[in-house]
C-alpha cells in the first residue's frame, strides 16, 4: 500500500486528473488478470464481460464519448508511474 501511494502521489504531480481515474480505474482489471497465473483462479466469461464493459463505460464518460481525445496530450512519465502504482495496488 506504501508503494501505491507513494507512486500515485509522484504520478499526479505530473500527470492529469483524467488520466489518473482512467489507469486507477483498471485495478480490478489488473488483479483479475494477474488472480490467473498467481493464484491459478479461473476467470468465468461473465466476470471478464462485466469487467471489460465496466472499464468501457468508464472510458466513455471520461472522454466525453471520443475515446481519442484520451490519448491526445500523449502519454508522459507520470502515467507510467501511475500504472506502476495500479500494479502494485492490485497486488
Amino acid at each position: 500500500m506504501v508503494l501505491y501511494q507513494s507512486l500515485a502521489y509522484f504520478a499526479a504531480a505530473t500527470t492529469t486528473a483524467t488520466n489518473i481515474a482512467l489507469i486507477i480505474s483498471l485495478v480490478p482489471l489488473i488483479s483479475l488478470i494477474l488472480s490467473i497465473p498467481i493464484l491459478g483462479q479461473r476467470i468465468s466469461r461473465l466476470t471478464l464481460i462485466g469487467t471489460l464493459i465496466s472499464f468501457t463505460g468508464l472510458v466513455l464518460m471520461l472522454s466525453w464519448g471520443n475515446p481519442a481525445q484520451l490519448f491526445s496530450h500523449g502519454i508522459n512519465q507520470g502515467d507510467s508511474f501511475l500504472l506502476m502504482a495500479a500494479v502494485s495496488y492490485a497486488l
